[in-house]
């Protein structure tokens, strides 16, 4: 299977909603939103999320396209500290430096183990360094979500201290993980683009 990564851009929410729509059906507790309210989303909801996620700097939402089928295989988002939607999305940085969260990650079955992941989450990294300029970037994983954990951690990120109750299930915990973002670490997203 051959892909392409990219930014989301105006049109591609028929897309957006499917391969949303099918992370949020296979891991219901990976998401902080539920299979049945983005079902019910209208097109024009979809290209909005899509518009939100264009602002320059400030937050990315990266997919891959099939090369072959034209549908999205994978996508990964991320956004400012400013851009969050909800105010207990806080990592533990230092004062006054500026981060940035991951979000949304997802890869179709099909498409798994053959580093899709790897180049949408460092796609993000490029994003996060060159254009939202910040120093480190953060996520929330739920803590028995063990694949998607050391997925992380083989990208360099460490768990924290920092535990808070997942929003659509109580009795879940997540966990927030960091990296420390490098320019020098960080590899080119143009090199990533295709494969």
């Amino acid at each position: 299977m051959t892909w392409e990564i990219r930014r989301v851009q105006t049109g591609d929410g028929e897309r957006l909603r499917a391969v949303r729509l099918a992370a949020l059906r296979e891991y219901p507790s990976a998401f902080g939103e539920t299979a049945e309210q983005a079902a019910t989303l209208h097109p024009a909801d979809w290209e909005a999320r899509i518009a939100r996620s264009c602002a320059p700097g400030r937050q990315i939402l990266a997919v891959a396209t099939d090369s072959e089928q034209g549908e999205f295989v994978g996508m990964l988002g991320g956004f400012i500290d400013s851009e969050r939607d909800r105010p207990e999305l806080l990592v533990p940085v230092p004062d006054g430096a500026r981060w940035a969260m991951v979000w949304g990650a997802y890869v179709r079955r099909r498409a798994r183990g053959s580093g899709l992941a790897d180049q949408l989450l460092a796609t993000v990294h490029r994003w996060a360094v060159d254009e939202a300029r910040v120093d480190w970037i953060g996520l929330d994983v739920v803590e028995t979500n063990t694949r998607a954990v050391r997925f992380y951690q083989r990208n360099g990120y460490t768990r924290t201290a920092q535990r808070r109750p997942y929003a659509n299930n109580s009795a879940l915990t997540e966990v927030v993980m960091m990296r420390r973002l490098d320019p020098g670490s960080v590899q080119s997203s143009e090199l990533l683009a295709d494969r």
